[in-house]
């Protein structure tokens, strides 16, 4: 907008200010914006009131908000190509003016940040949908190799950790693991049931339960009773 347009937006009354000159006014606060004014040198270099650039502000933020809502993944790929391209085409600029220069710990740099750019450029494609994404391929999953598994295989193994997972979940609800009491009375249902015999069982002297040792002791204590009585009588 020329220095005469500005005057004659600012001539204008407020409550009188045309569609067309407001829609003209968003889209220069919206050019000064991106090349990184402030509101206050917006309202010098436009000279505009306060009143009038909160005004436009808010007509810029309406348009480019619709804009956006309406554009498809395509559409905004394309610009951000674009703009990407550009920064693209000065970092070209600045790394052939750096190499003529011999600065080249600043050369490395901005050939790094031009080699980023281009894989941003890739995964936001594939963000957007653009671009076909390789799926990530896990071979480990839950501390099971899975990548030399069959189809067959990997589907048998899910439904034995679901079943698994179920059993548990049936038996102790699904709170939190860590906040169920260990019975260590309990015998382990994991080990075998005892298993009554009529054949003779062989036991290690430092596996002879207290039961046994409190049986032989009270055997004793009653074959001294009998002795004393015995004795008496004689």
């Amino acid at each position: 907008m020329g220095k005469g347009g500005n005057l004659a937006v600012v001539s204008t009354k407020l409550s009188k200010l045309s569609r067309s000159s407001l829609l003209e006014l968003s889209a220069s606060i919206y050019g000064l914006i991106v090349q990184g004014l402030d509101d206050r040198e917006i309202m010098i270099k436009l000279g505009i009131s306060n009143e009038m650039l909160e005004m436009a502000k808010k007509k810029m933020y309406e348009i480019h908000t619709d804009r956006l809502r309406t554009r498809t993944n395509d559409e905004v790929y394309i610009d951000y190509v674009a703009a990407q391209k550009r920064n693209i085409r000065d970092l070209n600029f600045l790394i052939k003016n750096l190499d003529e220069k011999s600065q080249y710990n600043a050369l490395v740099g901005a050939i790094r940040l031009r080699s980023e750019i281009q894989d941003k450029i890739i995964y936001q494609g594939q963000e957007l949908g653009i671009i076909k994404k390789q799926a990530t391929r896990h071979e480990v999953v839950g501390k099971h190799l899975v990548v030399n598994m069959t189809s067959d295989q990997l589907r048998n193994e899910i439904q034995n950790l679901s079943q698994m997972m179920a059993n548990t979940v049936s038996k102790f609800g699904d709170g939190n693991f860590m906040s169920i009491p260990i019975d260590l009375t309990r015998r382990p249902e994991a080990l075998p049931a005892p298993v009554e015999t009529t054949g003779t069982v062989v036991r290690f002297d430092h596996e002879e339960d207290d039961e046994e040792q409190l049986e032989a002791a009270l055997k004793e204590k009653e074959a001294k009773s009998k002795k004393k009585k015995k004795a008496k009588k004689k």
